[in-house]
């Protein structure tokens, strides 16, 4: 009836999926890969983690949480290390105050961005149950995790450390700012 030709599936068929943004390859992000790849630097930590909770999320989804919410606080301190060279020791060797004040309070500053830029209400409020909920996992032995729940505080992390590596200039990561932070070509917005 629409013009389209549609081929029937042989069994009925569930579900549920995501739209992300396709990122155009420009000159600038090849050539930022190229060096990366020249370089020959490893992927950072914070990522490895996030991949092994995305890896755990639908046999292990507690583990996945625990790792996911670690990834964030992994790649939140290294983001301060690296820009911030006399915090590193403070930030990596003493207890760091809380992920969302780091997040709407301190690395703003650090970047001289408005204070709350980097985060929607929507995410601070996820990000603040999914950190709840690791605690009474760790804390409290609660044994559930909801799964679209920790779908969606997986996919937040993953952003949250993909903008900290934007704000350090990393090209292929400017478009997961959020977009009054950005250009249409992923430059950050000063």
């Amino acid at each position: 009836m629409d013009g389209d030709q549609w081929i029937p599936l042989l069994r009925p068929w569930d579900g549920a999926g995501r739209v992300g943004r396709l990122v155009t390859l420009t000159d600038a992000i090849r050539d930022e890969s190229q060096r990366l790849l020249d370089d020959n630097l490893a992927e950072p930590f914070a990522h490895e983690l996030w991949r092994e909770a995305w890896g755990l999320r639908l046999a292990h989804p507690r583990s996945a949480l625990l790792i996911g919410v670690s990834a964030l606080e992994v790649g939140i301190k290294h983001h301060i290390a690296k820009v911030v060279p006399d915090a590193e020791w403070l930030i990596l060797e003493l207890q760091s105050p809380p992920v969302h004040r780091l997040l709407n309070e301190y690395v703003p500053a650090v970047h001289d961005l408005d204070e709350g830029s980097l985060l929607t209400a929507e995410e601070k409020s996820l990000l603040r149950k999914s950190i709840e909920r690791r605690n009474r996992i760790t804390h409290a032995g609660d044994q559930t995790v909801d799964e679209q729940m920790l779908d969606n505080a997986l996919h937040l992390i993953r952003g949250l450390l993909r903008r900290l590596d934007a704000l350090r200039g990393h090209t292929w990561a400017a478009l997961e700012l959020p977009p009054a932070m950005h250009d249409d070509d992923g430059n950050l917005v000063e």
